[in-house]
């Protein structure tokens, strides 16, 4: 097999990775715009590095491995390895790991994490062989708007309105100090999400990025629930061909157990329903008992679970 191992070179090879990634996870496709965005809002105090395997001039697979900025520790980084469908059982995935994990060692790699679908049986089977263990699971939800009944919660926004919460949409606030104030909501919020890690937080300039000015962000479909003056919880969609994401929903702890996370998320839902009726998707970590059983409330589908997986490397070195 001749088979050639390189480090990617961009903007060249964006195109030849996101049809790798896309092959490997047809449900979430990827452009190689989306891909050039990735690297240009990518933290640069974080390490990040892609290879190719490629073969008679055909990039069959994609091996990349950063820090995870979310929940940074030194001697972590995160690895993922993908090898076009049409391609597998050759042993190329065993010789992209062994590159990379000789790479990886240069610079001092003491944990590996990666994260798996449930389903793709013949991946985990790989990480086991090679050490990897599972320590967390991550739910993915979706739901069918045009299917949804609001019925039942038709006088919510009246009640909490008799509490002096109001619902705004972030683009309708107009708030000259808007963008500070979901930042720093934001960094609370990401507090009281159960992580592996204590979050790290980023700076404004980094943040708003992602958050602010991402493309896929909709100002008009984030939802902020106000109280006094006072933001106290949110929740946002983003837009992606197909479908929307629910990039956050949250709120403040002195102001839970009223249903405003209900309130947010039915806002969301009402907006997905009037322009286009997209399928929502959403996203929550295993121990979050009190959202996942919103979104099962709210008839959101559980998906298969994206398994988190780790390997120490300490004893090998």
């Amino acid at each position: 097999m001749g088979l050639r191992f390189r480090e990617a070179s961009f903007p060249a090879d964006y195109a030849a990775m996101a049809a790798v990634l896309s092959a490997v996870y047809p449900e979430w496709p990827r452009s190689a715009q989306d891909l050039e965005r990735d690297d240009a809002t990518r933290d640069p105090r974080y390490y990040w590095k892609v290879f190719l395997a490629e073969e008679d001039g055909e990039v069959v697979g994609v091996a990349s491995a950063g820090h995870l900025s979310a929940m940074h520790r030194e001697g972590r980084f995160g690895v993922r390895l993908s090898v076009l469908p049409h391609e597998r059982n050759r042993g190329i995935g065993g010789l992209m790991y062994e590159r990379l994990l000789e790479h990886l060692r240069s610079l001092g790699a003491r944990e590996l994490l990666c994260s798996l679908d449930e389903r793709r049986g013949e991946a985990l089977a790989f990480a086991r062989h090679r050490g990897f263990e599972e320590f967390w699971r991550m739910f993915e939800s979706r739901l069918d708007p045009k299917a949804f009944d609001f019925t039942p919660y038709a006088l919510l926004e009246q009640r909490l309105g008799a509490e002096g919460y109001a619902l705004r949409t972030y683009a309708e606030l107009a708030d000259p100090q808007g963008e500070q104030k979901f930042y720093e909501l934001h960094w609370q919020l990401m507090q009281d999400i159960p992580m592996d890690e204590p979050p790290q937080r980023e700076p404004l300039e980094q943040w708003r990025k992602q958050w602010t000015q991402n493309p896929r962000a909709l100002p008009e479909a984030c939802y902020v629930a106000l109280k006094d003056g006072r933001w106290v919880g949110i929740s946002n969609l983003w837009a992606y061909d197909g479908y929307y994401l629910i990039a956050l929903t949250g709120v403040l702890r002195e102001h839970r157990g009223r249903s405003l996370a209900l309130a947010l998320k039915l806002a969301g839902i009402r907006y997905a329903l009037e322009h286009g009726g997209l399928e929502i998707r959403t996203f929550n970590d295993s121990p979050n008992r009190a959202m996942l059983g919103l979104n099962r409330k709210l008839g959101f589908v559980p998906q298969a679970a994206t398994i988190q997986m780790r390997k120490t490397l300490a004893a090998e070195l």
